[in-house]
């Protein structure tokens, strides 16, 4: 069995899928191509300002399929900025390593994805580390 063929089980509905994966390579700043039905963005929001996490989020909305998720894994802050232990250290990095990025909250994450037309935003799990994961659906 090729990777393609493996099933796909999907949790929100516990079913498994036969359709094949598309792995797309590429860069998220040039631009997303094709319809999805999800879009994984892993460890990205945080290297990006606000008005480039938006952007990356249109680009992303554009590109789903309706009913289509994008899933976001990174450090999600608590209001307070300084939990998780480990993003607020990793804020620190990104402050001085990058010209506009930085870590965020799910409200900012939420508001975020919702300007860019997302529904159904969810924080799926918290994280100490950069493991907290959000979802959004395009409806």
């Amino acid at each position: 069995m090729s990777r393609k063929q493996i099933p796909k089980k999907s949790k929100r509905y516990g079913v498994f899928s036969q359709a094949p994966r598309k792995n797309l390579t590429g860069s998220f700043c040039s631009g997303i191509r094709g319809t999805e039905d999800l879009v994984f963005v892993s460890a990205i929001i945080h290297q990006n300002s606000p008005e480039q996490k938006l952007n990356l989020y249109m680009k992303v909305f554009r590109s789903l399929n309706f009913g289509g998720q994008i899933l976001i894994r990174d450090h999600v802050m608590e209001l307070d900025r300084i939990h998780s232990k480990d993003g607020a250290i990793f804020d620190v990095e990104i402050l001085l390593g990058t010209p506009g990025g930085s870590t965020y909250t799910y409200e900012e994450i939420k508001t975020g994805l919702s300007q860019a037309g997302f529904t159904g935003i969810h924080l799926l799990k918290k994280g100490e580390h950069m493991d907290a994961f959000v979802e959004a659906l395009k409806l």
